[in-house]
């Protein structure tokens, strides 16, 4: 998942959600198919998301693995694809 040298980044967009390019990528894809009046971005978008949706369990697995407590820490206090607040 990472390489050797890699720091676990905590900061920009990552201050707030674990996987933002995946939050973004969902709402381009909304975005998009409303700009252009498709349906069929959205129901394309279904099977991406779903995939993305199943492989970001195990993405975080290693992450823990990689990083540990401090891992568990930051997924504490951010959401997943969502801010959390409060």
């Amino acid at each position: 998942v990472t390489r050797r040298h890699h720091t676990l980044v905590t900061t920009g967009p990552y201050r707030w959600v674990r996987h933002p390019l995946y939050s973004v990528g969902v709402l381009f894809m909304l975005g998009l198919s409303t700009l252009l009046g498709s349906w069929l971005i959205p129901v394309l978008a279904i099977p991406a998301m779903a995939g993305l949706m199943l492989r970001t369990p195990a993405e975080e697995a290693g992450l823990v693995a990689r990083f540990g407590d401090g891992y568990r820490a930051y997924m504490a206090r951010t959401g997943r694809y969502l801010p959390r607040w409060g």
